[in-house]
Order: C-alpha cells, then structure tokens, then sequence
C-alpha cells in the first residue's frame, strides 16, 4: 500500500475531510458575503475547490474559482477572473454562451456580463475568491478600483461572494480607513477555518473514504490529533512520516523535531500576521506564564478559533507541537507586525450583518470584568471559562440563527456573569455591558 497522505496540494472530492458546516455555509447560509480567515496551509483552497464541486450540483450557482494570487492591479484581477472562466468552459457552455466573446473584457465588464448570463439563466454568480488578501494592494494602489469592485459585488441578489485569506487581509481595515464610503469588507460575515472537527480528523488520519483504510491505534489517533492541533496539512505530513506497510507507529520526538525550510516559511507568515498584543499572549503561553493582564478576550477568541491556540483545561496552550517548537526557538518576538493591532480588534469583534447590538455590548462587558477583576483573582479564570462560553454561543447564534436554545443558554450565562459581577465587583454584568441602569443608591 503506497502512502496515501496528501500535503502540499489541494484536494476535493472523497479525498476532501469535513468542515460540512462550513460548506453549507457557503452554499446556502443567509449571508451572501462570507470571508473565510485561515492559517496558511488550512485547506482554504480545498474548501473553495469543494464547494465549486458540490455547487455544480446544486443548479442554482454558477461557480468561478476566481484566484487572485499575484495581483496587484485591477487589470489583473480582470485577467485573474477570465482565467477562471475559461476553467469554467464547459459549465458555463451549458448555459448557452461562448465565452470567446469575453476575452477582451476589463474587470467591470466581464463581471457585468457574468451577472447578465446568470439573470437570464435564473442562477447567481458564486464567486470564490482565493489568495484575497491581494486585495490589500489594491486597496494601498487603486483605491478607487476596489471601492467599485465592493460596490459590484455586493449589488442585488446575484453575486455570492466568498473570500478566503489568511489574516493579512485584516490590513485592509487600515488602508481602508480614510475611505469616505464603507470599508471593503464592511458587510462580509466572517467565518474562521480552524482545525477539522475530531471526526473528521480520525477519518482522515485512518483515511475511511480511501479505497483502503490505514489501520492507526486508538491512542495514535488521539496523539496526532492532539500534536497537531487537527490541522489538515500538519496532519498529513505527521501521519506520512508515521505510516509503513498500511499503518500508522506511535509518534516519537524525532518526528517533531524536524521543520523544514517549507514549515518553517508558512510558520513564520503566520506569525508575522499576528498583532502585537496577540504575540503577548503566545510568548506568555509558550512560556507558561499568566496571561497578559490587559489581555483583550476577543484576542484568544480569534486566535483560538484560527487554531493558534486551544483550550486546555481552564487555560489554553499553543495549538500544535511544530508552531510550539518554532515559537520556542525561531520567534523574533521583536520584529514588526504586518497587521495591526487596532485592524485585528475591529476583525474579531466585527458585527456580521445579522448581529444584534448587544452582542458587541457583552464583549466590552466582559473585558471590563476581566480587566477589574485581574488576573490574580481566584474568580479570574471562572470569568474566562464565562466568556468563552458566551463566544461560542454568539457564534452559533450568528451562524445558524437565534435559536430558543440558544437564547436559553446565554441567558444562563448571562446570569451567572450577573451574579459573579456582583459578588466580586458590586455591579451587574449587565451594568458593565450597559445593558442595565444601576440601582439608585
């Protein structure tokens, strides 16, 4: 049996692993514009590959893999999207059109008639967007070309829009701010691309939709989830150095130890994409230290969700073994940020298009809970536990609806914020988030 393990290209199709909440996300979520923020090395490509196969099947999308890698002016991304026009032949030869006629479009125009071919075909335009933060050059060189491409892509009800990037795109909060229209990505839901889910990952670390599985001990499996945080590409590169003849041996530290020029390159962007107060939290956890007292939640929110970080009992670790061993001896804690702190703040905590006031209200609620109560509070990490709690139920809440049980759930947690608030501070939580007038006294 060769070594079925693939790292280094994207995959669809039965060799594609999980995220299905994620792509149906895509496909039929109220949000028409989605961003997708990822690590390098994620599968943010095979998710937009995915979706483009699945879409097909759907009948009521035209797919364009649109990949803006190297792009830095708006001719190139109008060459960009008739490269996925011309991938996208035989589909769209199906609607009746040659697409001959379209190869000396600009940008504007092409895009025009994609939208015309869909309206006549009773379809919308599914536009997947790869390598998006591009679009930070534009944004720095022809600001006037993106804020028309914003204004066209997010026109009437026939354009879906999904942009895929790592964090870099969250620059395009700074180089957007002077714009007297809205920033470009005002109006995209954001959506992060952590790690596979654990069913996923055991299935793709035994490969069950391969033709022939790989036979992998039940404590092997967890090892590699664990180590490597279930990032697909980790994971498939540990798994391939783990397999012989159909299985997979336990993990030993050599296999760790080795990061080569190509990990340690996508390791390193990663890295230089993360603020400054994010990079705070990392040394501190990389350390094992106490976090930085002014340590904002919605920094190990992000972080945590991107899979930088994982939670590990009431506290949190880095969230691999190969980030963990190149944070301890390849970091330059000192060297510049790509991204800016202020730029990350205004990601992370952004509103998606459905979301309720007072969802932004509980995050300054709970930061000035954990900024009152301190970090050497015995109720310190309680508040923590309280507020990664309430993270995650926003994010089903904006993800698949405010559910009654959802409403139940954070009201729960509301109330036991209220009541830690009090006990420890003499205020609501509520009062923190102002939500609720103080008693008079």
């Amino acid at each position: 049996m060769r070594n079925p393990y693939i790292a280094g290209r994207w995959v669809s199709g039965t060799e594609f692993y999980g995220r299905q909440t994620i792509v149906e996300d895509i496909l039929y979520s109220p949000d028409d514009h989605l961003w997708v923020m990822g690590l390098r090395r994620s599968g943010k490509t095979s998710l937009l590959r995915q979706v483009e196969l699945l879409s097909k099947k759907v009948g009521m999308y035209l797919p364009l893999f649109w990949d803006v890698q190297g792009c830095q002016a708006p001719g190139d991304l109008g060459l960009a999207l008739y490269e996925g026009v011309e991938e996208a032949t035989k589909f769209i030869a199906t609607l009746g059109v040659d697409i001959s006629a379209w190869e000396d479009l600009d940008l504007f125009a092409l895009l025009g008639a994609l939208v015309r071919l869909v309206q006549e075909n009773e379809r919308r335009l599914l536009l997947l967007v790869d390598e998006a933060e591009c679009l930070n050059y534009l944004a720095r060189d022809y600001p006037p070309a993106l804020q028309r491409l914003r204004r066209v892509l997010q026109r009437g009800p026939h354009i879906r829009t999904v942009l895929v990037s790592t964090k870099r795109l969250s620059a395009l909060h700074e180089l957007c701010k002077d714009w007297e229209t809205s920033p470009f990505l005002h109006g995209f839901a954001l959506r992060y691309l952590g790690g596979l889910e654990p069913e996923a990952a055991e299935a793709l670390i035994c490969q069950r939709q391969a033709g022939r599985s790989v036979q992998a001990a039940p404590d092997v499996v967890a090892q590699v989830r664990q180590l490597t945080g279930a990032h697909p590409y980790l994971l498939q590169l540990l798994c391939s150095r783990l397999f012989s003849a159909g299985s997979l041996r336990p993990v030993t530290d050599d296999d760790l130890a080795f990061v080569d020029a190509q990990m340690a390159g996508f390791l390193l962007n990663d890295f230089a994409a993360l603020a400054d107060p994010e990079r705070a939290i990392l040394r501190a956890v990389s350390l094992g230290q106490l976090l930085p007292a002014d340590a904002d939640p919605a920094y190990l929110h992000g972080l945590t969700a991107l899979g930088v970080l994982r939670r590990e009992g009431d506290g949190y670790a880095i969230g691999n073994a190969f980030f963990a061993r190149w944070l301890q001896e390849q970091a330059d804690w000192e060297a510049q940020s790509e991204v800016s702190a202020e730029g990350t703040l205004a990601v992370y905590t952004q509103a998606g298009p459905d979301q309720p006031d007072d969802y932004a209200l509980y995050g300054t609620g709970l930061r000035q809970l954990l900024d009152q109560l301190g970090q050497g509070h015995p109720l310190y990490q309680e508040a923590l536990v309280y507020q990664q709690r309430l993270d995650e139920n926003i994010a089903r809440s904006r993800r698949y609806g405010d559910t009654e049980t959802c409403k139940a759930d954070r009201s729960e947690i509301v109330d036991r914020l209220n009541a830690l608030a009090l006990s420890t501070l003499g205020t609501s939580f509520n009062e923190l988030c102002g939500l609720a007038t103080p008693a008079a006294g």
